[in-house]
């Protein structure tokens, strides 16, 4: 039953910087932390040249890139070119075959144009060269800050 008048920001609030919300720890406290995004897909098949497309909903800079793989791959590796929706490259990343199978995990840090605008680049594009062989889906995430 708090007035509106009595009522104000939390702790802190006048030195979080933009894009910042607060935590609680469940302890009568909290931290204020940069707003987290992340997504995933399915690539089908890591061994045929194929594509999948991210759509990008928010203003965000890409963090990181992690590709898992549900199965074991053979014969050469594949390689996954990144592009955005505006064909700006944010680099490669090779998928192993030597010592793969399920669960096997790279990790790409986008060598650039990390920042996307929903409005303009749209969507992240992961392409593979498809250069191994056996059947393999992917799974593709994402770990964004929104900006």
């Amino acid at each position: 039953n708090i007035a509106d008048g009595e009522r104000h920001e939390p702790k802190g609030a006048s030195t979080a910087t933009i894009d910042q919300v607060y935590v609680s720890d469940g302890a009568a406290s909290g931290t204020w932390k940069e707003l987290p995004y992340s997504d995933t897909i399915i690539m089908d098949d890591v061994s045929a040249p194929s594509f999948v497309i991210m759509p990008i909903p928010m203003d965000v800079t890409i963090q990181q890139i992690k590709y898992v793989l549900w199965g074991a791959i053979t014969g050469a590796d594949s390689t996954i070119t990144v592009t955005d929706g505006a064909a700006n490259s944010l680099g490669t990343q090779v998928i192993a075959f030597t010592g793969s199978g399920e669960g096997t995990t790279f990790t790409q840090t986008p060598a650039g144009n990390a920042s996307i605008t929903a409005s303009t680049e749209k969507y992240l594009k992961f392409a593979t060269n498809g250069n191994s062989s056996t059947t393999a889906k992917m799974s593709i995430t994402i770990k964004a800050k929104v900006i």
